[in-house]
C-alpha cells in the first residue's frame, strides 16, 4: 500500500489536495494517469489544518474511497507513511 497527496483542480480553477492510499506503485501511477485511467484513493482521509482524521469522522455518509478523473489531477506527491501516523 501506498499513501499519497494529490492535487486536483476544481471546477472554480482553484487547487485541492486529497490524502490516502492507494494499491498502486507512483511509476504505476503515472503511467495510469498519463493513459487517461481513471485513479482510486483508498482510505482517504480529511486534513482540518492541523491533523489527519479518518473521512467518517467529517462525512459518515459515503464510503472513504474517491475515484478521480485524470483530467483534474494537477499533480501527486508520495507520502513517506500513514499520514496519520506521522
Amino acid at each position: 500500500m501506498y499513501w499519497y497527496k494529490v492535487r486536483v483542480r476544481q471546477g472554480n480553477g482553484e487547487d485541492y489536495s486529497y490524502f490516502g492510499s492507494m494499491e498502486i506503485a507512483p511509476d504505476e501511477l503515472a503511467a495510469r494517469l498519463s493513459s487517461g485511467g481513471w485513479i482510486r484513493i483508498n482510505t482517504l482521509l480529511q486534513w482540518d489544518g492541523s491533523e489527519f482524521h479518518d473521512w467518517e469522522n467529517w462525512d459518515s455518509a459515503v464510503e472513504p474511497v474517491l475515484y478521480l478523473s485524470p483530467q483534474i489531477v494537477v499533480a501527486f506527491m508520495q507520502l513517506k507513511n500513514d499520514p496519520r501516523l506521522m
